[in-house]
């Protein structure tokens, strides 16, 4: 179940799958990669769904507690996602589940607009996509999995119960 105080890790689900996270020291936009999440910087990939299924789900960072944003319901195409302190527009998501995969639309989009890393697996950073084809694209499937906390002695593995 979505929401509460559950964190929980994203992953694009590219092959390799892309974790989405915050870099420490670049706070401008939301990243991907296919680095191993350290103990030092393992906040910066926990993010927190808060909201419901109707009114659509924010997503919050546990590091910098900053809210990730589009600024519209219907950014265009290929719009990087930034970082707000306070949910706005363009910063509550539909959780679609299509296939047993999951998908977050922008609530309120009338253009298909869906949380991507629009421009292949060599993109490294969140944007958008505005098509209906997002449905089956692995560059908008989410993986999200309960985020576990990390010690140094932990060998990192990640088991995705919402795939």
């Amino acid at each position: 179940q979505l929401g509460g105080e559950n964190y929980y890790t994203l992953k694009m689900n590219r092959n390799p799958a892309l974790d989405i996270y915050v870099d420490p020291t670049d706070n401008s936009k939301i990243n991907t990669t296919t680095n191993a999440i350290t103990v030092a910087d393992q906040e910066y990939y926990k993010w927190q769904f808060d909201g419901d299924w109707v009114n659509g789900f924010t997503l919050k960072n546990k590091a910098t507690q900053s809210y990730v944003s589009y600024g519209s319901a219907n950014p265009v195409s290929k719009f990087t996602a930034v970082l707000t302190d306070t949910p706005a527009e363009g910063a509550y998501f539909d959780l679609i589940q299509n296939g047993g995969k999951n998908y977050l639309k922008i609530h309120g989009s009338t253009n298909n607009a869906y949380v991507s890393n629009n421009g292949g697996a060599g993109t490294t950073f969140l944007t958008n996509w505005n098509s209906a084809n997002n449905i089956g694209d692995a560059g908008a499937q989410i993986l999200i999995a309960e985020a576990e906390e990390l010690t140094e002695e932990a060998t990192i593995t990640y088991t995705y119960k919402y795939n």
